[in-house]
């Protein structure tokens, strides 16, 4: 299963996270190396520092996966995320988190087929607002559940996100 938009957004957003209360112990521990008594203590130095790798680390690690996704794509035109996530040595989660982005960022144009939850390269995506469910007599729209697109009857997979329904 995919995640979500609301899951991906936080998941994106650790490492600014991380750098920031880094950042705040650097602050304080400095501040603290100034002003003795200050709330805190110098060795907050020490976990800030960590704190600021670990952030800086994910982000170059997320930058490097994106990049490599995008170079296993040029050689395709159709390949399903299992195929790019053994090629790649990555988790499947992690190649349609990827592929996601670019494609949000505007780097790639992609749709993941509904029926096989392929990767579509070189298609246009429908960007629509997602919409709540809306139940009538007659008709009942389907919405996907991790990102909200409007999902076409008889669908498997996601068009939009990839994910499994």
């Amino acid at each position: 299963m995919g995640r979500g938009r609301r899951h991906r957004l936080h998941y994106n957003s650790i490492p600014y996270v991380l750098f920031i209360i880094g950042i705040i112990f650097i602050a304080v521990s400095l501040i603290n190396l100034i002003r003795p008594g200050f709330y805190g203590s110098p060795w907050m130095l020490i976990p800030g520092g960590i704190l600021l790798l670990i952030a800086i680390s994910a982000t170059v690690q997320r930058s490097r996966a994106k990049n490599a996704v995008l170079s296993a794509l040029r050689s395709y035109t159709r390949v399903t995320i299992g195929q790019l996530a053994s090629e790649l040595n990555m988790k499947e989660d992690d190649v349609r988190d990827a592929i996601v982005d670019l494609r949000t960022e505007g780097r790639i144009k992609t749709t993941f087929d509904h029926a096989s939850g392929e990767v579509i390269i070189g298609t246009e995506t429908s960007q629509t607002t997602p919409q709540p469910v809306i139940e009538t007599e007659s008709v009942a729209q389907k919405f996907c559940p991790y990102c909200g697109e409007k999902i076409p009857s008889g669908s498997v997979f996601c068009p939009n996100c990839g994910s499994s329904l």
